[in-house]
């Protein structure tokens, strides 16, 4: 019943002084005494499956904040009421600083989309000749003076807290 460690660990344990064997050495009932207790039942490895398991959960918050005031409101109040460095985890606004900087110039140099859409952005909006001449098929970029509240279009929640920069559909 003893496997080769578990008699090299007694004869170990014995030789020290140790007179009560730890229980690794000691022979054992169950296959699942070193397991974890409980599995885990988060998301699929595989990607189609993952997806799909996102899409049902997005679904589900979608359609639970278009039937339910409370939760779509709390859901906002939560995303508002902390400061960004402390929904970041920090409590140093320094270090978040530094933080949030270092993650955009590190997404700058791995991701050339992400660079293409920020001078497109701030092209747009330093140069209002551009948001106005240039032909424009489907959503037409706006500027506004303050920051305006705009609800997305697919799960119908403004998360921002404003915008000053949108592209409304023509």
């Amino acid at each position: 019943m003893f496997s080769d460690f578990n008699k090299m660990a007694l004869h170990f344990f014995k030789r020290v002084g140790i007179s009560q064997s730890p229980t690794f050495a000691s022979p054992t009932a169950h296959i699942r005494t070193f397991a974890l207790s409980q599995t885990y039942f988060g998301r699929s490895l595989d990607p189609i499956i993952k997806r799909q398991q996102m899409d049902r959960y997005n679904e589900r918050r979608r359609n639970r904040r278009r039937t339910d005031p409370e939760y779509a409101a709390k859901e906002l109040k939560g995303y508002r009421e902390r400061p960004p460095h402390e929904n970041w985890g920090f409590r140093n606004r320094e270090l978040a600083l530094e933080a949030k900087r270092m993650a955009h110039m590190r997404r700058k140099a791995e991701d050339p989309l992400y660079t293409l859409r920020t001078r497109i952005r701030t092209t747009l909006a330093t140069h209002s000749w551009m948001r106005e001449s240039l032909p424009w098929k489907t959503h037409v970029p706006v500027l506004y003076e303050d920051k305006v509240e705009h609800n997305c279009g697919k799960c119908l929640v403004s998360r921002h807290g404003g915008l000053k920069f949108w592209y409304v559909c023509t």
